[in-house]
């Protein structure tokens, strides 16, 4: 009996161990996928002149947006998405480079690894700007362009 439950007992730590191991793994995935890709341009949670803080970006537009605007950017851009586009503008007109055969997966993961870092809000407040707001800010833009 006594080791029937040392057998349980032991077998309840290993599968615990490699379950953290794997969520370690996971995690160090994101944060390998951040700096190997995203790094050049953005910082992990402050927004810089050349790409804004992606920290929870999914909270405010979706994970389906989000998705869909890390792996083509200019394809929403060129759509008219006006997140999208007031985010090119907002940031000097950077080609965001799209990854589109990143896995959702993956995407996930750096999300992950760039949400568990403090949150500075005032680095997101272009994110809260009004819809009238972007749209004047956008035809300025343009405007000045013509």
């Amino acid at each position: 009996m006594i080791l029937k439950y040392i057998s349980i007992v032991l077998t309840t730590c290993t599968l615990s161990i490699i379950l953290l191991a794997f969520q370690s793994k996971k995690q160090d995935i994101g944060k390998l996928l951040f700096q190997n890709s995203c790094a050049s341009c953005h910082l992990p949670n402050k927004t810089t002149k050349n790409g804004p803080s992606f920290q929870k970006i999914r909270n405010d537009y979706g994970l389906d947006w989000t998705i869909r605007f890390l792996r083509n950017p200019m394809k929403m851009v060129d759509s008219g998405d006006i997140n999208a586009t007031y985010s090119y503008y907002l940031f000097n007109e950077i080609r965001h480079s799209g990854f589109g055969g990143l896995e959702k997966t993956y995407i996930i993961s750096v999300l992950d690894y760039v949400d568990r870092l403090p949150l500075d809000s005032s680095q997101i407040k272009h994110r809260f700007v009004s819809k009238e707001e972007k749209l004047k800010f956008i035809n300025t833009r343009r405007n000045k362009l013509n």
